[in-house]
């Protein structure tokens, strides 16, 4: 059974569902080296949030999430456009990595003890710190979840929002009735209709959900921080050397926002040139022999989609207002903190 007959590629629409998660799934075959599958297929196979959070560009629908598979699909087959995005509902997300339907997850997928035990998937990297967050009908009045006395609830399943849901209902006894959607997007839409009087998602989510459709002044976004959780990038379990790929696709990034390198100075030699630079950027070779690539893999990612910082600001920061917060460098505050190169 291919992908296409279970989920629809995104080509080119931010809304398009994901399709069939109810048929039955084939098993990937056991050990099978993800990278030459990707480089004899000529595209990477990229799992993404349903519907895809991002604006068109000419590369096509672009989001946060969707720059780090271009990263990917520019390091290792030398063009950001290389790349089939497939929409996943959140319950689909581990299933897909696990029976091959896609190379590798990219969405906001939490990292917990439960899903690090999940057979045949694994978290390569950190990319993001997010964490559930509670929007509001503005005429209720609510400005604080300590507001809430009873409420409906609108909620995704399959998310660690659901799971965080789960808890508050068990400490607030009968208080919030919660309504359960398998899609995010008709989790949305019953929530604007007003089924639902709070709506649990990923904070970021709700700011950009919102901003999206134009209603923001029609709603409130709880300022209640409930968890920092860490979200990264899902691989096969069986593939250690994709897996090093996909995790040093994110590091390099972070590592050169934290050297100053950014896509417009990778020709250039900047003043603080040094050691670490020149190997990142292939001027001193070694760099590709690590992940079993070639040496200027990191130049091709960095020209494409740019360093973390470039990556956050366009995406999030720029459109939406997102500040960066705990997704800041250490250095700057935040909890960011790429591993060394050596």
């Amino acid at each position: 059974m291919s992908l296409s007959s279970r989920y629809r590629p995104c080509s080119g629409r931010l809304a398009c569902l994901a399709a069939a998660f109810f048929l039955p799934l084939l098993p990937a075959t056991a050990g099978a080296a993800v990278l030459d599958d990707v480089r004899a297929r000529g595209t990477l196979t990229c799992g993404v949030m349903a519907p895809g959070t991002g604006v068109q560009s000419d590369l096509g629908p672009r989001g946060f999430f969707m720059d780090f598979c271009r990263g990917v699909a520019a390091a290792v087959l030398g063009s950001p456009k290389a790349v089939t995005f497939a929409e996943l509902e959140a319950s689909q997300w581990f299933e897909a990595v696990h029976h091959g339907d896609v190379d590798v997850l990219m969405a906001p997928a939490t990292r917990t003890m439960k899903r690090d035990a999940e057979p045949g998937v694994q978290f390569a990297a950190t990319y993001f710190h997010g964490g559930p967050a509670v929007i509001a009908h503005r005429h209720l009045g609510y400005a604080a979840l300590r507001d809430v006395r009873q409420a409906r609830v609108c909620v995704q399943e399959g998310t660690t929002s659901q799971d965080w849901l789960a808890g508050q209902i068990a400490v607030a006894g009968g208080s919030l009735d919660p309504m359960t959607f398998r899609s995010g997007e008709g989790r949305w839409q019953a929530f604007m209709q007003r089924q639902c009087d709070l709506m649990v998602s990923d904070r970021l989510f709700l700011q950009v959900g919102a901003r999206q459709r134009g209603v923001e002044e029609n709603y409130v976004v709880f300022p209640d921080r409930m968890a920092v959780e860490p979200q990264g990038p899902v691989v096969r379990a069986d593939d250690p050397v994709w897996r090093n790929i996909v995790a040093w696709t994110v590091h390099v990034t972070l590592l050169a926002e934290q050297m100053g390198v950014t896509s417009q100075n990778l020709e250039g030699r900047p003043n603080q040139a040094s050691r670490d630079r020149d190997w990142l950027l292939g001027v001193t070779p070694g760099v590709g022999e690590p992940v079993g690539l070639d040496d200027l893999w990191a130049g091709r990612l960095l020209r494409t989609v740019g360093n973390y910082g470039e990556i956050f600001a366009r995406n999030l920061t720029v459109p939406f207002g997102i500040a960066r917060g705990e997704n800041a460098l250490w250095s700057d505050g935040g909890l960011m903190a790429p591993p060394s190169l050596r």
